[in-house]
């Protein structure tokens, strides 16, 4: 059995309540609700992509199979 890592289960009970707090915010409108936590979540997985291709990057001239010119 696998042990849940803390951060992680804090991360994700923290973007849960965010999530209930807009839908309490526009529970009349519950299409922008909808809306506004698409657009979050894209944002989070971009931000994490973005990270995740630095990283990458980084890997890559360390090994010296990239050559920046700057």
């Amino acid at each position: 059995m696998a042990v849940e890592d803390p951060v992680v289960a804090l991360i994700e009970r923290d973007r849960e309540e965010w999530r209930q707090l807009i839908r309490r915010q526009y529970r009349f409108r519950p299409w922008e609700a909808r809306r506004i936590i698409r657009a979050h979540d894209d944002l989070l997985r971009w931000r994490d992509e973005l990270r995740a291709a630095h990283r990458e990057r980084a890997r890559l001239i360390e090994a010296g199979e990239l050559r920046v010119d700057r």
